[in-house]
C-alpha cells in the first residue's frame, strides 16, 4: 500500500514538474491522470449522474480553470504545491461554484434546479445535526425549505453582472441555515415559553439574539415607523431595515442586497432601533 502511496506521489511530483516547464503543453499529461477523479467529483458536488449534461459542461469549464490556474503560476510555485490532488480537490470546488453562478446569471428560474441539487443534501445534513434531528424530520424539511426559498428570492432581484460577482457561494447557503435554525429555535422557545409558568424569565442570551424591534418603539407599524421618520434614520439605517422587516430577508440576504458586510447590517439596524426609540420616548415626553 505504501508503495502505491509513493509512486502516486512521485507520479504527481513529475506531473509538476512538466506543468512547470510548459503549462499548455504538458496539460494533457494533467488530463490523462486526473480527468477521472475529476469528473467523480463533479457529479458527486453536483448530485447528478456522469453522463449529465451538466456534469459534462462543468468537466470542461473546471480544465479550463485549472489551466488557466496553473497558468498564472510560476515555475517555482507549481512546482511547491505540496499535494496535487488536495489541489485539484479545492479547484474543483472553485471552478464548480463559478459554473453554478454562470447558469444562474443566464437565468435564476431555468437553472435553480441545479444549484438547489448541489447544496441540499449538505444544507439538510448541516441542519438535521444542528437541530439534533434526522434527516427526515419534517422540521428540517421545512428549514430546508425556507433556506432555498429565501436565496432565490434574493437571487431573483439581482442581475447577472450582480450574480457573477457572488462570491463564497457555498459560504452563504451555510451562513441563511444557520440564520433558518437560530429563527426556529427562537420560535420553539418562544412555544415553550408560552406553556411554561416561568415564561417570563427569558434568558438574556435569548433576548439579545431575537432579531425584533421590541421595546417601547413598537408601538406603532413598522412601515408606518419608517414613513412617519424620514428624518431619523440614514438612507443605509432605512434600506437595511426595510430588506429585514418589511421584506423579510435574513440579515445574509440583506448583506449581499445592500453590498456590505453582514456585521456592518445588523449594525444599522441596531442604530435604527435606538433612534426610534428615542423617538418615541421623545413625542411620549412632548405629549
Amino acid at each position: 500500500m505504501s508503495s502505491v502511496g509513493d509512486s502516486s506521489l512521485n507520479a504527481d511530483k513529475q506531473l509538476l514538474e512538466h506543468l512547470a516547464i510548459d503549462t499548455k503543453e504538458h496539460f494533457s499529461e494533467f488530463e490523462n491522470a486526473y480527468s477521472d477523479r475529476i469528473c467523480t467529483r463533479i457529479s458527486g458536488l453536483l448530485n447528478r449522474l456522469v453522463e449529465d449534461v451538466y456534469v459534462a459542461e462543468c468537466i470542461q469549464l473546471t480544465l479550463v480553470y485549472i489551466q488557466k490556474s496553473l497558468g498564472k503560476k510560476s515555475q517555482s510555485d507549481i512546482k511547491a504545491i505540496p499535494d496535487l490532488e488536495k489541489w485539484v480537490k479545492e479547484a474543483v470546488e472553485e471552478a464548480v461554484v463559478e459554473y453554478l453562478l454562470k447558469l444562474l446569471a443566464i437565468s435564476v428560474q431555468r437553472h435553480f434546479s441545479i444549484l438547489y441539487a448541489t447544496y441540499e443534501p449538505r444544507i439538510r445534513y448541516h441542519i438535521a445535526k444542528a437541530l439534533h434531528k434526522s434527516r427526515d424530520d419534517s422540521a428540517v424539511a421545512d428549514c430546508v425549505q425556507d433556506v432555498f426559498l429565501g436565496i432565490s428570492r434574493t437571487l431573483s432581484r439581482k442581475s447577472a453582472d450582480e450574480i457573477l460577482a457572488l462570491k463564497y457561494l457555498t459560504a452563504y447557503h451555510y451562513e441563511t441555515a444557520n440564520h433558518v435554525v437560530n429563527k426556529y429555535r427562537r420560535k420553539h422557545v418562544q412555544i415553550e415559553a408560552e406553556i411554561s409558568i416561568s415564561s417570563d424569565e427569558e434568558s438574556p442570551e435569548f433576548q439579545i439574539e431575537q432579531d425584533t424591534f421590541e421595546g417601547p418603539g413598537v408601538a406603532l407599524e413598522f412601515t408606518e415607523t419608517l414613513n412617519e421618520l424620514p428624518a431619523v434614520l440614514t438612507k443605509n439605517q432605512r434600506r437595511a431595515v426595510g430588506l429585514i422587516f418589511i421584506e423579510g430577508l435574513t440579515s445574509s440576504e440583506a448583506a449581499i442586497e445592500m453590498n456590505e458586510n453582514e456585521n456592518t447590517v445588523k449594525s444599522y439596524v441596531h442604530r435604527a432601533r435606538k433612534k426610534l426609540d428615542r423617538k418615541y420616548w421623545e413625542e411620549k415626553i412632548e405629549k
